[in-house]
């Protein structure tokens, strides 16, 4: 996952991350996460790419 614009609060298992602009985090499958909090001005917008586990 990687945030183009914004901020935003993530909760990855026990773990918080504050992400910025141009942050990234790599989730394997199945990670139970979620997002806590993002940015209205600038708006939060994400870019993620899910990957096949069988490639």
């Amino acid at each position: 996952m990687l945030l183009l614009c914004g901020h935003a609060t993530l909760q990855v298992g026990d773990e918080r991350l504050e992400l910025g602009a141009g942050d990234y985090t790599f989730l394997p499958a199945h990670t139970r996460h979620r997002v806590i909090a993002t940015s209205a001005q600038p708006p939060c917008v994400w870019l993620a790419i899910h990957l096949d586990p069988a490639d």
